[in-house]
């Protein structure tokens, strides 16, 4: 996996060093306010070794990336996964933001960024799709905003909850960027 660029930010690859950012994202209440509960630190550590084991196949599942600032001295702003659905023609984008970078286009440039390339690779995604908690209609206003409509409601967790789903296809992405860019790789 290679990094990918917004105009503001760059999406590096997972790696070990990234630990401490995925626990304390995963373990804060202000960040996982609109996607579940916070998890303990202890299984958060181990959700990210999972990670790891993912990344690391030959055909990974799923890609991951730290969402950092071009410019230096800013702490990262979060991360950003585009996991594979089973029939590897769609992926799911889920998003992660730590306070000071929420409000900010950050979730809109990293969402295009690995939209660009998960819809130019050489045996390229069909659909992209997010959800979110029912009460975040910031992600309403963001996701028309990239072009994605809503796609019904999925049902999510031990307590059935359902959450809004926003979806988008390869064509509709391209007649709206007007281009491509470089192949995924192994994603």
């Amino acid at each position: 996996m290679e990094i990918l660029e917004g105009p503001r930010i760059r999406l590096h690859p997972f790696s070990h060093g990234d630990l401490d950012m995925y626990v304390g994202l995963y373990t804060d209440a202000g960040v996982m306010r609109h996607i579940g509960t916070p998890q303990l630190p202890e299984v958060a550590r181990r959700a990210f070794a999972a990670v790891l084991r993912q990344v690391s196949l030959p055909v990974p599942p799923a890609c991951y990336w730290r969402i950092a600032w071009r410019t230096g001295g800013l702490p990262d702003a979060g991360l950003i996964a585009m996991l594979l659905d089973a029939d590897r023609q769609g992926a799911e984008i889920g998003l992660l933001l730590w306070p000071h970078s929420q409000d900010r286009g950050v979730a809109r440039e990293a969402i295009a960024a690995v939209a660009d390339r998960a819809f130019s690779a050489e045996a390229p995604l069909a659909t992209l799709w997010t959800r979110h908690t029912e009460d975040n209609v910031l992600v309403d206003s963001l996701m028309r905003r990239l072009g994605f409509a809503p796609d019904g409601e999925i049902e999510t967790g031990p307590e059935r909850l359902l959450q809004p789903r926003w979806r988008t296809s390869r064509e509709h992405w391209q007649r709206r960027t007007g281009g491509f860019a470089p192949p995924l790789g192994r994603c």
